[in-house]
């Protein structure tokens, strides 16, 4: 919030970084779009537009787009309008799914466009440094894919386990995992900024994004891998918990949730019965995802991981058994994203760090693609 002085132009430097943003998130929200049309958006006059518009093309992120011309009416007098359009690919951003199982790394431009990916498969039995060095060469391996080069803004990264700033407080799947500073071994590889944060809520975060929930605010997302972890979603934010742990229910032995793996685990392998044993996860299932939604009301509770590929009938199975222990209905979606939830979800995590830094006012410099690909 600006006082007073800072609007009367006693801070012009502020203003100026002010009126910028504002022209950006214009430009990052349309397509290709004149100055009227800017000046019509935003509610800032034409010479200020302007002025904005000269920073953000010195600075890589506007370009002018030369197609526009073609189509731009003629005024009465002089050229065609030039249109202006934000450029998603002044700076890359990469995801990193950092499991137990899989390894799996995507990079993207600004607007979220995958661009290049590499992925391995994994041991349980992998020591941690070797599990990182594993990640970092993926991410070298399909930073070098991208057809035309840009600096990396940010990094985000999904993993299993609980995670504080950065490194694993505790990881029941993976327990040389525990203790694991994996934001400051990923650090080591990269200049920009490094985000890590647990797989259940990336994968949350990425239903909300480009998935099941796009069109809701309070999530709650049951992911099955080789654990079955939650991630919470409440007015459109990421809710972690006092001490990290919101959604961990699955540690309560009454839930049985292992004994949902286990069945998972047989129905890979072939089992008879199958229609038995998808009734049983249903029913062991519903019991904890109710006492979920019952407290925290989601707009819809959202299936993924193994879980959305169980089919129609442990869908059916699992809606009744739900039914059984909520006194209203419950949205029950299913997600799409396949085995892309996790990398996906630490995609937005680096784009929305980016974002914050790019419309950051209070900061000193120019806030250039190279400048942001500095974490320094």
């Amino acid at each position: 919030m600006t006082d007073g002085r800072t609007l009367s132009g006693e801070n012009p430097a502020l203003l100026r970084r002010i009126n910028r943003s504002a022209v950006l998130r214009a430009l990052e929200a349309g397509t290709q779009q004149t100055v009227a049309q800017l000046v019509t958006r935003v509610g800032l006059s034409r010479r200020t537009v302007e002025e904005a518009l000269a920073d953000l093309l010195t600075q890589g992120w506007a370009a002018v787009d030369a197609d526009g011309k073609e189509n731009e009416p003629r005024r009465a007098v002089g050229r065609p309008a030039r249109r202006f359009r934000f450029r998603p690919g002044a700076g890359l951003v990469a995801g990193i799914d950092l499991g137990a199982a899989r390894i799996e790394c995507l990079v993207t431009d600004l607007s979220g466009t995958v661009l290049a990916e590499a992925a391995t498969e994994a041991q349980l039995d992998w020591t941690a440094r070797r599990r990182l060095n594993a990640a970092r060469k993926l991410l070298d391996k399909a930073i070098q894919q991208v057809a035309t080069p840009a600096p990396l803004l940010s990094l985000g990264v999904g993993t299993t386990g609980i995670v504080d700033a950065g490194r694993i407080s505790l990881s029941t799947t993976l327990p040389d995992w525990t203790g694991i500073d994996v934001a400051g071994a990923l650090r080591a590889a990269v200049t920009c900024p490094v985000l890590v944060e647990n797989d259940g809520n990336v994968a949350a975060i990425a239903e909300r994004w480009t998935g099941a929930a796009t069109d809701v605010r309070d999530v709650l997302l049951i992911h099955a891998g080789r654990r079955i972890t939650a991630g919470v979603v409440l007015d459109g934010q990421l809710h972690r918990g006092r001490h990290r742990r919101a959604g961990e229910v699955g540690t309560m032995p009454m839930l049985h949730w292992d004994r949902i793996l286990t069945d998972l685990a047989a129905l890979d392998a072939g089992a008879t019965g199958p229609h038995r044993i998808l009734r049983a996860v249903a029913r062991d299932l519903a019991v904890g995802v109710a006492a979920m939604a019952l407290t925290i009301d989601p707009d819809t509770v959202v299936l993924g991981g193994q879980l959305a590929a169980l089919g129609p009938k442990f869908r059916t199975d699992f809606e009744a058994a739900l039914a059984t222990h909520c006194p209203w209905e419950i949205d029950v979606r299913w997600s799409t994203l396949g085995g892309r939830g996790v990398s996906l979800g630490a995609v937005r995590l680096a784009l929305d760090d980016v974002e914050a830094r790019l419309h950051a006012v209070d900061g000193a410099g120019e806030p250039t693609p190279a400048a942001l690909s500095n974490r320094r």
